[in-house]
């Protein structure tokens, strides 16, 4: 079935259309929410509902923010984005009356969207099963990791695990000539979308004195990529870790790993060969 809304495109029920809009943001990449919705006073029917872009908008003006020490981000930029139904009388249908498929922001990518506040969701017996790991004494990452696999992936569970504040942490770390960790700084983010780690850079770089890194470590996050690219480039070499390198490599050869040749070979391929030429030949 095609998942791009049309105008006069028609549902039977307006939950069923917010559903439809909401599978169409999951696979565009953007969070939808309900603005507003018309009831027939009489009889308390829905006769017309409008579906935005979670970023519809912007905030209002708060009187108490002068008080406020940590304000929230700001994450409505004003997107028209929109899916408008309205109860055709006759046919007792809802029929799409208005729909603007333009967004004024970056997208989410496909490996963020389970992270959309319109994706998120917990299934009973998701829940039942963290709490029996809990009481098994797993960690709640380890159950999580669980979790995923039963599902295929992170992406297919619907919710994440975040701290106590419900907020992706970045953390910028380096190592100094003893090769013992330095903390640069850290954040909490909203989401780990495109412009939050935009964001993220810019407001980095104030306190480095706009000295971008030569080097950069992550676990090569395809939005923290594109970001990098944005901001750092073309200074800064974006490179793998080790640690995530060895996640890799048990993911993908952890079954070769209980050969102790084997592992001793894989070991020497990350740490011992500094050319390109002999890392290749080994």
């Amino acid at each position: 079935m095609e998942f791009t809304p049309f105008k006069g495109m028609e549902f039977e029920a307006n939950g069923i259309a917010y559903d439809f809009y909401n599978e169409y943001g999951r696979k565009t990449g953007f969070s939808i929410r309900k603005e507003y919705v018309n009831k027939c006073k009489k009889i308390g029917v829905v006769t017309s509902r409008r579906f935005v872009c979670a970023k519809e908008g912007v905030r209002g003006k708060d009187k108490r923010d002068q008080n406020v020490k940590q304000p929230r981000a700001e994450t409505r930029c004003g997107c028209e984005a929109r899916l408008v139904i309205v109860l055709n009388q006759d046919s007792k249908k809802y029929v799409v009356n208005e729909f603007i498929a333009e967004h004024n922001h970056y997208l989410h990518l496909p490996s963020t969207i389970h992270m959309m506040p319109s994706q998120w969701k917990m299934t009973t017996n998701h829940a039942i099963e963290i709490d029996l790991a809990y009481e098994s004494g797993l960690r709640l990452k380890q159950s999580y990791k669980l979790l995923s696999k039963h599902v295929g992936g992170y992406e297919n569970l619907g919710f994440t695990n975040t701290n106590r504040d419900a907020r992706p942490l970045g953390v910028f770390l380096g190592l100094n000539h003893h090769r013992e960790t330095v903390v640069f700084g850290g954040a909490l983010l909203y989401d780990e979308m495109i412009e939050s780690f935009v964001w993220l850079f810019e407001i980095f770089l104030e306190p480095m004195s706009e000295k971008k890194s030569i080097t950069i470590f992550t676990y090569q996050d395809a939005a923290m990529l594109a970001a990098i690219k944005v901001v750092m480039m073309p200074k800064t070499y974006h490179a793998l870790c080790s640690w995530h390198m060895w996640q890799n490599v048990e993911k993908h050869l952890g079954h070769l790993l209980k050969n102790e040749s084997q592992f001793n070979d894989d070991l020497a391929c990350v740490y011992e060969y500094d050319g390109e030429d002999e890392f290749l030949t080994a």
